[in-house]
């Protein structure tokens, strides 16, 4: 490794062939260094079941969901004004 570059990963590796770190807890599926990782109900899973949970909350709950991402919701009478 050169002097300097602690930590830096080689240019010339291909990110294809690093070996899973590993498995979604809902899924199964694997995880990869550097993919994100959503904690949902304490367990930390991968962006497909992250998407697939967050779109049946929106659905089920859209008040709730609007509310938690800090999105204003309009009452049913309409009666506040934008």
């Amino acid at each position: 490794m050169t002097p300097g570059t602690a930590g830096l990963l080689s240019p010339l590796r291909d990110a294809q062939q690093c070996p899973p770190e590993g498995l979604c807890p809902r899924c199964r599926g694997e995880l990869y260094p550097g993919e994100s990782r959503f904690v949902w109900e304490g367990a930390a899973i991968c962006t497909d079941c992250f998407r697939a949970l967050a779109g049946r909350w929106l659905e089920r709950f859209p008040v709730e969901a609007a509310l938690a991402m800090q999105v204003s919701v309009l009452p049913p009478e309409g009666g506040w004004q934008i």
